[in-house]
């Protein structure tokens, strides 16, 4: 299943499909600290996160990721 923005906790990530997180991190946006205690509650509940970074070509990423085109 994919649902955008599951509370997990007290977060909201951007992305969850099945037990795979999916974020998406501006380059301004994020505090590499606090993004590494949010990933590790996440993972606490049996998630895998994975970080891709705006600038990074998302597309092809994801693809990459879920193992398609």
């Amino acid at each position: 299943t994919f649902e955008h923005n599951k509370k997990i906790d007290k977060y909201f990530p951007d992305f969850v499909i099945g037990n795979l997180i999916i974020e998406i991190d501006g380059v301004q946006w994020h505090d590499k600290e606090k993004d590494k205690i949010r990933d590790e509650v996440i993972s606490s509940y049996g998630y895998t996160v994975v970080r891709i970074i705006s600038t990074e070509n998302i597309e092809q990423r994801l693809k990459d990721i879920l193992g398609v085109g």
